[in-house]
């Protein structure tokens, strides 16, 4: 759970030799904005099916009463990350080719990636909040100007806000928006380690406990979902006993 952008990247190539041209000049690209901007460290260019879970797209499905998500495996490709700043997860950067077509069961389901090299991913800002204001802003604009570097380089580019800062870029709905879910997450955050502490359970652990104003969150937080929170936390009636 986390205020994120998803974003996703495609070059309307079939060839192999521009598609890593491209990712490697975006390295370039995106370390020098690293350096200009004070971010950590971006990573090598590495092979997109070595990526793990980065490498990965996914094709929805609607099955009876529920939605399924089929893995798409990349079957070439490139990527980098960049390591955006405390409390923000990196940023992964790439082109793949992946199949027109992927199994499920017995059936084929159109991907809608082939023809071109794309690639897809997100990236969670909200915790960087943790570090204050101006940094989770810092953070947050630094992924989307990233992202904007593959336009200028020719890509086509979608951008999915959930803090929705782009495209106003407007910081006070990025701030509105982190305080008004940093309030909720520790308002469950702290339901939970109470009730788990309670039942002699696990510990429970989240970033936003480490957010300087955690208690004065976490109230605010209870304030206005207390009903949910009750609800969520709330233990299930005992059954009767069929004797």
């Amino acid at each position: 759970m986390g205020l994120t952008i998803h974003y996703s990247l495609r070059l309307a190539t079939r060839s192999s030799a521009v598609a890593e041209r491209t990712v490697r000049e975006l390295h370039a690209a995106a370390t020098r904005l690293a350096k200009r901007r004070g971010l950590g460290e971006v990573g090598p260019v590495i092979p997109l099916p070595e990526a793990g879970m980065h490498a990965s797209r996914y094709v929805m499905v609607r099955r009876r009463g529920y939605s399924d998500a089929l893995d798409v495996e990349p079957t070439a490709g490139w990527c980098f990350t960049v390591d955006i700043g405390e409390g923000c997860e990196p940023a992964t950067f790439g082109l793949g080719l992946y199949p027109a077509f992927v199994a499920d069961g017995a059936r084929r389901r159109r991907t809608g990636f082939g023809g071109a090299w794309t690639f897809g991913a997100f990236c969670k800002t909200q915790y960087a909040s943790c570090a204050g204001a101006d940094h989770l802003v810092r953070c947050h604009a630094a992924v989307i100007d990233l992202i904007l570097l593959w336009k200028k380089a020719g890509a086509q580019i979608t951008i999915s806000d959930e803090a929705e800062y782009w495209p106003s870029r407007d910081p006070r709905l990025l701030l509105e928006r982190t305080e008004s879910l940093n309030q909720f997450v520790a308002a469950l955050a702290g339901a939970a380690k109470d009730a788990s502490e309670a039942a002699g359970g696990p510990p429970v652990r989240s970033p936003i406990f480490a957010h300087p104003r955690f208690e004065h969150l976490e109230a605010e937080g209870v304030a206005q979902h207390g009903d949910i929170l009750a609800a969520l936390t709330r233990k299930p009636a005992a059954k009767p006993d069929p004797r």
